[in-house]
């Protein structure tokens, strides 16, 4: 079993970044710059999380047992 704070970093972090990333790009037209330097990651980064489906990233959230409509909630106050 793993800490809560290493299924933090690992998994549920990157999944809401990853549907925010998504988010900021398709809805509010953002650069992957302007992502990455909002999200506090590298451009890199940014273009890595585009370019897995958002589905992907829901997916990963959702298997810590989060509910959907916590992670659209939680994504939506970052964005």
């Amino acid at each position: 079993m793993h800490p809560p704070c290493e299924l933090m970093v690992k998994s549920f972090l990157p999944g809401v970044r990853g549907l925010v990333a998504h988010e900021l790009a398709e809805k509010k037209g953002l650069s992957q710059g302007r992502i990455a330097a909002t999200l506090g990651v590298t451009q890199a980064s940014v273009s890595q999380y585009l370019a897995k489906e958002p589905e992907f990233h829901m997916r990963r959230v959702l298997g810590l047992g989060v509910d959907e409509s916590e992670v659209d909630k939680c994504v939506t106050l970052l964005c």
